[in-house]
């Protein structure tokens, strides 16, 4: 539903479905929870809870995970550093 894969991407429809799976521990889904909350898609936009998430997906066992959310977490603090 939120990337579009089979069609259209509907993200106000697949924001809910991925903020449910990172609730849940889906290492994959808190990356993309934030970055909905980062850039608004699908949901309000919320950088503070963003970096929340990306904060909490520092702490999964995937290192590449872990690595894609040091940069956006960095990227974002940079963001917030401007305002």
């Amino acid at each position: 539903l939120s990337n579009g894969v089979a069609g259209r991407p509907e993200r106000e429809k697949g924001a809910p479905w991925i903020a449910r799976a990172a609730e849940a521990g889906d290492t994959t889904a808190m990356l993309n929870h934030a970055d909905n909350l980062r850039w608004g898609q699908g949901l309000t936009r919320d950088p503070v809870e963003a970096r929340r998430w990306y904060r909490k997906a520092l702490t999964v066992p995937d290192p590449k995970l872990r690595q894609r959310a040091r940069r956006s977490l960095d990227a974002l603090e940079k963001e917030l550093s401007k305002e």
